[in-house]
């Protein structure tokens, strides 16, 4: 084992201490490195003499990159977020690409701290930036989400750091790194649902980042941020081109995913950007969903509808999520039917119409009409659900109300069910009030023909005015 100067070890028990940095700072600027200096000269001038008399150096003691209890002093400075040390460490020659025990720089742990006066305080050190662009992206710190090492500018990313990140790209941080895995920086920057990662995501793409870059599973950095519910992010990439309809390598797409993790605000969005003549096919489009014992081709209804049973405290989430599919247009095939015709699902998709008509009518109360006129009719969506009285009870299994559906039926006109009626209730309310504001509305004064008192009346032909 490299003997250590006791000089050093003080060094280190000084940055450990339980109290202000300007007091460390202090004792190390007035105490330790002057004494450090002298050690370390008297080291060097013994070896070069030694040299001189072609006899073997020893090894120095007094090395300021010694690592003692798994850190160097300045990588213990960075981890603590000592700004005001750094560069009484960096004039006492510290090495700023020296690693620690766990294989960290000091840069890696100055943005682990988010500390960015550390970080400019590590910059400062170099005359010429080109000297330090190479190390930058030196891996320098362990983090558990990926299970990988990262780059300090994907660390920055992944943390929604948006301060550092600005920093590492104007000092001239690479922006074409990729992890083993194929994620990008934009990859990172998705997956943070706090802090700026918004805004993380935004930097990158104004430093002309790929939006539509894809990892190994095919999933775009979209796929990322619609599985974790992150808003933002969504609204941000779709602003910016990112494909709303991507398929991953299990055919996936973003619309798919924000059903399968119960995120209906980013699948409003998603939604949203998708072309009306592909929308039918995209909210329809299936991919693999793997069971305890099988593997199944599922629609997003049915994922949504899924997620619903799997987490009960987040189904409001989930029946949002089937609320917005239904509207914008999804296959209701037989089973879905029977299972959303059940009075506990029937009864909330009835609610949710008549609370859209009831925000639409703020706008436009004819609107609402329409609208609710519309999605209660029996061949739409909500109305293949509410106008069918469910013959199934809870804990059936589907080849027992299945085999109903292959009967035949002889056709008659559907019977209003109590979901209908109020529905046409409230579609009655509405009309009422459309037909009292509409009596209240005063015609515009340039429509009502007043002739004012000072204005002489026009003579009529045909009539004689006495």
């Amino acid at each position: 084992m490299k003997k250590i100067h006791p000089i050093i070890e003080q060094i280190h028990n000084c940055l450990q201490q339980d109290v202000s940095e300007e007091i460390i700072c202090k004792e190390l600027d007035t105490t330790y490195l002057p004494g450090f200096a002298e050690i370390l000269s008297a080291e060097t001038n013994a070896n070069t003499r030694l040299q001189q008399q072609k006899k073997k150096p020893f090894a120095i003691t007094a090395d300021i990159n010694a690592i003692i209890a798994r850190e160097t002093a300045l990588t213990l400075a960075c981890k603590k977020g000592y700004s005001m040390c750094i560069p009484l460490l960096l004039q006492a020659c510290a090495n700023v690409n020296t690693k620690n025990a766990n294989g960290n720089t000091p840069i890696g742990m100055a943005i682990a701290a988010e500390n960015l006066l550390c970080i400019i305080a590590l910059f400062s050190r170099y005359t010429d930036g080109e000297a330090f662009i190479p190390k930058l992206d030196t891996i320098a710190y362990h983090h558990g989400i990926t299970n990988q090492p990262v780059f300090p500018m994907q660390l920055a990313a992944l943390k929604g750091n948006i301060e550092i990140l600005k920093s590492l790209i104007e000092s001239g941080a690479a922006l074409d790194l990729v992890d083993p895995d194929g994620n990008t920086l934009l990859h990172y920057a998705a997956r943070n649902n706090q802090n700026d990662g918004d805004q993380c995501i935004k930097q990158l793409i104004d430093a002309n980042i790929e939006v539509n870059a894809s990892n190994k599973a095919q999933n775009t950095a979209l796929h990322l941020a619609a599985a974790i519910g992150a808003e933002k992010s969504v609204g941000i990439l779709l602003a910016h081109g990112a494909n709303g309809a991507a398929l991953n390598q299990k055919q996936a797409t973003p619309v798919f995913i924000a059903c399968q993790y119960g995120q209906p605000a980013c699948l409003n969005q998603l939604l949203a950007s998708i072309p009306e003549d592909k929308l039918k096919t995209v909210v329809n489009k299936e991919a693999p969903v793997k069971y305890k014992n099988s593997v199944r081709n599922e629609s997003p209804l049915r994922v949504a509808r899924n997620f619903m049973k799997k987490s009960p405290g987040k189904q409001q989430a989930a029946r949002n999520c089937i609320f917005l599919l239904l509207i914008a247009g999804t296959t209701v095939n037989e089973f879905e039917k029977e299972k959303l015709a059940q009075s506990k699902y029937k009864k909330i998709l009835c609610n949710q119409l008549i609370k859209k008509s009831k925000e639409i009518a703020k706008e436009s109360i004819e609107n609402a009409i329409a609208f609710l006129e519309e999605y209660s009719k029996p061949e739409n969506n909500f109305g293949k659900i509410m106008w069918h009285e469910s013959k199934s009870t809870a804990g059936k299994a589907f080849g027992e109300f299945a085999s109903r559906f292959q009967k035949k039926t002889t056709a008659q006109d559907p019977k209003e069910t109590n979901d209908i009626q109020l529905i046409h209730s409230e579609i009655k309310k509405l009309k009422s009030e459309f037909q009292k504001q509409q009596q209240n509305i005063e015609p515009p004064l340039d429509k009502i023909n007043i002739t004012p008192d000072n204005e002489e009346i026009p003579e009529i032909p045909g009539f004689k005015i006495s």
